[in-house]
């Protein structure tokens, strides 16, 4: 009875570290594959080169329209949009966007509301996107 015991303990621990050895190369398949896909808070300047359209406005759109969903009323009843930067100057609303031609931006990147709530002061409650210039 004790050689049955021993044995399947034996079955076991192998199993188990065949399954740990099996699932750590799945994982680190799984995060190469992850930093591979495009990350959903930057726009790099390839992605923008790659884009069908002219300006930052049209490729936020098309590829990144989650920026621009709102996030509800503010205090005051208005709809919340994320506010725009460029070089750390606030340059107001999404519209903003529209003046800019995709050849000149490196990236564009989305901060969530408590990001730039954080780097920049209140009045973010939809984020904020900032357009960093080639």
């Amino acid at each position: 009875m004790p050689r049955f015991s021993t044995t399947a303990a034996l079955v076991v621990v192998v199993a188990t570290v065949a399954c740990a050895s099996s699932s750590g190369s799945a994982e680190s398949g799984q995060t190469a594959t992850r930093s591979a896909r495009r990350s959903n808070e930057v726009m790099t300047e390839q992605e923008l080169r790659e884009s069908t359209v002219l300006n930052a406005l049209d490729a936020v759109r098309q590829h990144r329209p989650g920026w621009l969903r709102s996030r509800g009323a503010t205090s005051r009843g208005t709809q919340s949009e994320p506010v725009v930067y460029f070089n750390d100057v606030r340059m107001g609303g999404v519209e903003s966007l529209s003046q800019f031609n995709l050849g000149s931006i490196k990236e564009l990147r989305y901060y969530t509301a408590t990001e730039a709530t954080n780097r920049w002061g209140t009045g973010h409650s939809a984020g904020a996107i900032v357009v960093v210039p080639r």
